[in-house]
């Protein structure tokens, strides 16, 4: 069984696979930066995600390649932040 992932796929990155996905591709796998590539696929982020990168550098326990709202807002603007209603719907 193949996990990875295929076109038309939601691709759900915890915080680790966000910060590098933005900062620093080379660290994920060659099958997720494709997945990330293709724009049929959603891109789904945890509200909590969110969280624990605002909190993170807000503390300075975080350094981001660029400043948070600049950083937040490339280069996926078709990320899909999931809340606890989108879980339990």
């Amino acid at each position: 069984m193949s996990l990875r992932p295929t076109l038309h796929d939601r691709v759900l990155l915890d915080t680790h696979a966000l910060i590098w996905a933005v900062d620093d591709p080379t660290q994920l796998g060659s099958d997720v930066r494709v997945a990330l590539e293709e724009e049929s696929n959603e891109v789904l982020i945890s509200a909590a995600t969110v969280w624990e990168i605002t909190l993170k550098t807000g503390l300075g326990k975080l350094t981001l390649s660029l400043p948070y709202r600049e950083w937040r807002d490339s280069p996926y603007k078709r990320w899909i932040v999931l809340t606890f209603q989108d879980i339990v719907q």
